[in-house]
């Protein structure tokens, strides 16, 4: 392209150097910054929250259980029952934190992002929030009832869904969306048998399982919602299937969890936060809001800002004590996706 008759001899503000070619230009800055996506911890509403601060770090549930009708003809003898009966403990033993510090010098010669970074944290802190209850609810599927206690309590149910993780076409999409329909109607059955009231019940299901649940051919004809009106469910897509909710969860857990290098932040002696390569295949789980999950706080949510004069330095701690445990594992139906063979 041919060049003007000024070409080499225009003057160009802020563009440094002999020949006018390095690009010293400001930078127009109004104090935006883009960081994380924030997050809402949903499972607040969805899991009894009980606290021992100043108390204990330990809380206690009885567990009794029933007796049975007997009967009897003039003249026979009554027999007596026994009603056996136990404990559980749940102990809160972590405080999980995060700290930020800053060196004055720097908080001089920069804009203050304190507020940015410790709502960036709050997130992080309701993402392990949710997570660590989702891990104790897959967990539940495992428990035996001991056999003192039973027929008052039922060993921990795994339901078994027929799903094709990478479906070929449209007709295989809907197979996965009925196979779902009908696991989750089987553990509502499940429920009902065992006479669990149904009336708090809700599924929670990963991004991915409600995606493919949408897929089903009769769905639309069922109450779809999310946003205003959704209750507890922070925003959250939701259906609601064989009578109950079911809620779109992005912090289902996909890392193998175990005791020794890759520990959950909750993970200690008293507390097993730890899953199998089998329990991450559960993505789908249905459960009491009242009876399922207990939430042990020993110290709330903490933000605090403190100066430390001997090293200048302004720190940002955040912190938490709690820890999360199943209270009745037989109201809690994890549905395990399973290709078919």
């Amino acid at each position: 392209m041919a060049a003007t008759t000024y070409a080499g001899g225009n003057t160009k503000v802020h563009m440094g150097g002999a020949n006018s070619d390095i690009d010293i230009h400001l930078e127009i800055y109004h104090d935006e910054v883009d960081s994380r996506f924030q997050y809402q911890s949903i499972f607040l509403g969805l899991s009894s929250q009980r606290s021992v601060a100043d108390r204990s770090n330990t809380y206690r549930i009885d567990r009794m259980n029933t007796s049975t009708v007997k009967s009897r003809t003039s003249g026979v003898a009554l027999e007596n029952q026994k009603v056996t009966n136990d404990k559980v403990l749940y102990i809160v033993d972590t405080v999980v934190y995060i700290r930020n510090p800053f060196d004055w010098q720097d908080e001089w010669t920069s804009p203050d992002w304190l507020m940015d970074i410790a709502r960036n944290n709050g997130s992080e802190f309701a993402e392990t929030f949710d997570e660590a209850h989702i891990i104790q609810l897959i967990k539940a599927r495992a428990w035996t009832a001991p056999a003192h206690l039973k027929p008052a309590f039922s060993d921990g149910l795994t339901v078994n869904v027929t799903y094709k993780a990478a479906p070929a076409n449209q007709a295989e999409r809907e197979a996965n969306a009925v196979a779902l329909k009908r696991g989750h109607l089987e553990g509502i059955n499940q429920l009902v048998k065992r006479k669990v009231p149904l009336r708090d019940m809700v599924t929670i299901v990963d991004v991915d399982t409600y995606a493919a649940l949408l897929e089903h051919p009769k769905l639309l004809n069922l109450e779809v919602a999310g946003g205003a009106g959704d209750g507890d469910y922070n925003g959250r897509r939701f259906v609601r299937l064989n009578g109950v909710p079911v809620i779109e969860v992005t912090e289902f857990p996909t890392t193998q969890y175990n005791n020794t290098d890759t520990k959950h932040v909750l993970q200690s002696a008293n507390n097993d936060f730890t899953l199998s390569a089998d329990d991450l295949k559960v993505k789908m789980i249905t459960f009491s809001k009242s009876m399922s999950l207990l939430t042990i706080n020993a110290h709330n949510f903490t933000s605090k800002v403190w100066e430390d004069d001997k090293e200048l330095n302004t720190v940002l701690d955040m912190y938490q004590m709690y820890s999360v445990g199943i209270r009745r594992a037989d109201t809690v139906i994890a549905h395990k996706l399973v290709e078919p063979t």
